[in-house]
C-alpha cells in the first residue's frame, strides 16, 4: 500500500502533524509496515480498520499518543494506494475531533472533485533538540 496524504490550507496531513518524537516514530513505522503491503486485503484489519461510514477507515500508531487518522483507498490505483484524509487521536476512549469522519468524508469529496493536491507521503525523521556546547 502506497501512502498518499492530503494537503489542505497548504499543511500536509501526516507530515505537517505536530507530533513528540515518539508519534512520529510510531507513525512511520506503521506507514512502513504499510508500504510492505501490497494488497489493501492483506491491510485491512492489521493496519488499516473500518470507521462504520461507507469507503472510510482509520489507521493505528500507538506512542503517548493514540493516532487514529482518517484514511480512504487512493484515487490513482484504490488496491495499491491509501489517502490520508484528516488527523485523529483517540484519549480516554474518546476519537478527537470528534466529528473526524464527517472531516475526512468531506475532505474525500474534496479530492475526487479535484479541489485539494494529494501527495505521496514520504517519512520525515523526528526533529532533533538543538544540542549546540556553549
Amino acid at each position: 500500500m502506497i501512502p498518499f496524504e492530503v494537503v489542505v490550507d497548504g499543511e500536509r496531513v501526516l507530515s505537517d502533524w505536530p507530533l513528540e518524537d515518539r508519534e512520529r516514530r510510531a507513525l512511520i513505522t506503521m506507514l512502513v509496515v504499510m508500504n510492505g503491503i501490497h494488497e489493501f486485503t492483506r491491510a485491512f484489519n492489521y493496519v488499516i480498520f473500518p470507521t462504520g461510514e461507507p469507503g472510510l477507515y482509520y489507521a493505528k500508531a500507538t506512542g503517548n499518543t493514540q493516532m487514529r487518522p482518517r484514511c480512504s483507498l487512493g484515487l490513482g490505483r484504490p488496491s495499491m494506494e491509501v489517502d490520508f484524509l484528516c488527523r485523529a487521536i483517540k484519549k480516554g476512549g474518546r476519537i478527537i475531533p470528534p466529528d473526524a469522519n464527517s472531516q475526512a468524508l468531506t475532505v474525500r469529496s474534496e479530492l475526487h472533485a479535484g479541489n485539494l493536491q494529494r501527495v505521496r507521503y514520504r517519512p520525515m525523521p523526528p526533529k532533533r533538540a538543538n544540542t549546540t556546547d556553549e
